[in-house]
C-alpha cells in the first residue's frame, strides 16, 4: 500500500461540479482496458486516481472484435466468464486467389464482449476508489495541469503523473510532439444470425484483410485497411449475412520508441493505442496493451515508494516485448510486398510445412509464430528475390530496432 503521506484524499463528486478543479497523484486519459486497468491497480494501492473518459460510457460502441488468447486473458486484472460470447478453436487464412490454411488446436482464443469488458474494468476501478469522468474530453495539456471540457464546463485536474491510454488518435501524444504509429482504419458489423468456433481471415492484398469470428448474439465479420479503403464493403462482403450495425475505428501501425517523457515536474507514461502498442499482424491490443498499464502502474507505485523510477516501465515493456515486435513487424513487411500471385505460392510453400504450422500457431505469439513459417528462404521464393537480400532485408530491420 501506498504510504499516507503521499496518498491524496479522494475528491467527492460534488466538489467537481461545483468547483471544476480536482487534484490527482495520477491523472488517467481513457477509460478502455489499459487506462482502466491501469487505474484499477493504482487505486487499490491507495493511490488517488482520477480517470477522463470522453465517451459517455466506457467502451460504447466499440470498434474492436475482443479476441483474447490466453495470455491476453491472464493478463487482465480481473476476468469474468460472462464476458466471454465465443471460443476461437481453428483458425482458417485464405489467399486472394481462394487458396486455405487451416491450423486447430482447442481453446486457441476467446471471443469477449468488449464492451462489457470495458464497462467492468471502469467499474472496478471506481469501486477501489478512482473517480471515473465520463463525457469529458481533453482540450488542453501543460506540465502539471490537464484541461478538459464536461458537460459544456471547463475542467481542470492537477497532476504528477499522467497515464496516456487515449486511443490511436491520442490527444496526449499529438501535444507531447510524439511521432505517430501510423494510422489504419478497422471496421467490424456485428451480424444477428450464425455461429461459427473458429475464425476465418481473408487476405486481401498488402496489409489489408478481413475476418469474420463469433460475436455478441451472433456473428462479427471485419475489414482493415488504408483510410479511403472499402473496407466496410469487404467486411459485408465476408459476414454473409444481412448487413448489420457497422462500427469503425483507427489502428496504429507500430509501436512507440518513448513511452515515459518528462514533462516539467511531472510525468506521462503513453500505454495501449495511444503508445502503439498493438500487434503488427493481427492489430489486436489487450495483450501488449495491458501489459503496458500493469507496468506502468507498477513504475509509478514503485517510484511513489522511493524505490525507482517510473522510467523503469519503458525498459521493461521493451525488453519483454522488443524480440516479439521485431519479429511482427519482419513478417508484415514480407506479406506487404507480396502480390495476390506471391501470396498464393506462399501459401503452397507453407502448406508444405503443416506441421510446423500447426504446432507454431499461437494467437498471442504471432511473431514467433511467423519467424519459423516466414524464413528468409520461404519468403524469398514467394516474392521471387533471392535468400541473401531476403535475409538482409531481415537483418537490417533487426538492426533498425536494436536501439529501440
Amino acid at each position: 500500500m501506498v504510504s499516507s503521506s503521499i496518498r491524496d484524499p479522494s475528491p467527492r463528486r460534488c466538489c467537481v461540479e461545483l468547483s471544476g478543479r480536482l487534484r490527482a497523484s495520477v491523472l488517467i486519459v481513457g477509460a478502455g482496458p489499459a487506462g482502466s486497468s491501469a487505474a484499477l491497480l493504482l487505486a487499490r494501492a491507495g493511490v488517488n486516481v482520477v480517470v477522463l473518459e470522453a465517451k459517455s460510457l466506457p467502451g460504447l460502441k466499440t470498434a474492436c472484435s475482443g479476441i483474447l488468447g490466453p495470455l491476453a486473458w491472464g493478463v487482465l486484472p480481473i476476468r469474468c466468464q460472462g464476458w466471454v460470447v465465443g471460443r476461437i478453436d481453428w483458425a482458417r487464412f485464405i489467399s486472394p486467389l481462394g487458396s486455405r490454411l487451416d491450423v486447430g488446436g482447442r481453446g486457441l482464443a476467446r471471443v469477449v464482449d468488449r464492451e462489457a469488458l470495458n464497462r467492468d474494468l471502469a467499474q472496478r476501478a471506481e469501486d477501489a476508489g478512482a473517480v471515473l469522468l465520463t463525457g469529458s474530453k481533453l482540450i488542453e495539456l501543460s506540465p502539471g495541469l490537464a484541461v478538459a471540457k464536461r458537460r459544456g464546463a471547463r475542467l481542470e485536474v492537477r497532476f504528477d503523473y499522467l497515464i496516456a491510454a487515449d486511443g490511436a488518435n491520442s490527444a496526449v501524444r499529438s501535444i507531447l510532439g510524439l511521432r505517430n504509429p501510423g494510422i489504419e482504419l478497422g471496421v467490424n458489423v456485428r451480424c444477428s444470425d450464425g455461429y461459427m468456433d473458429g475464425y476465418e481471415v481473408r487476405l486481401r492484398g498488402g496489409s489489408r484483410f478481413s475476418w469474420i469470428h463469433p460475436g455478441p448474439g451472433g456473428l462479427m465479420a471485419g475489414a482493415l485497411g488504408r483510410l479511403g479503403d472499402p473496407v466496410v464493403d469487404w467486411a459485408n462482403s465476408h459476414a454473409r449475412c444481412s448487413r448489420g450495425e457497422v462500427r469503425g475505428g483507427l489502428i496504429p501501425r507500430r509501436p512507440l520508441r518513448r513511452l515515459v517523457v518528462r514533462f516539467g515536474d511531472s510525468w506521462v507514461a503513453l500505454v495501449g493505442d495511444a503508445a502503439g502498442q498493438v500487434k503488427p499482424l493481427s492489430r489486436g491490443g489487450i495483450y501488449w496493451g495491458v501489459s503496458a498499464a500493469r507496468m506502468a502502474a507498477e513504475a509509478i507505485l514503485d517510484e511513489l515508494e522511493g524505490r525507482g523510477s517510473v522510467m523503469v516501465y519503458q525498459r521493461r515493456w521493451w525488453r519483454r516485448f522488443k524480440r516479439e515486435v521485431a519479429l511482427s513487424l519482419s513478417a508484415r513487411s514480407y506479406l506487404e510486398r507480396l502480390s495476390p500471385r506471391g501470396i498464393e505460392k506462399l501459401f503452397q510453400l507453407l502448406k508444405s510445412r503443416e506441421e510446423v504450422l500447426r504446432e507454431s500457431f499461437h494467437v498471442d505469439r504471432q511473431g514467433e509464430a511467423a519467424a519459423k513459417l516466414l524464413s528468409p528462404a520461404v519468403a524469398a521464393s514467394a516474392v521471387a528475390i533471392s535468400p541473401a537480400a531476403a535475409a538482409a532485408a531481415f537483418a537490417r530491420l533487426m538492426t533498425e530496432l536494436a536501439g529501440w
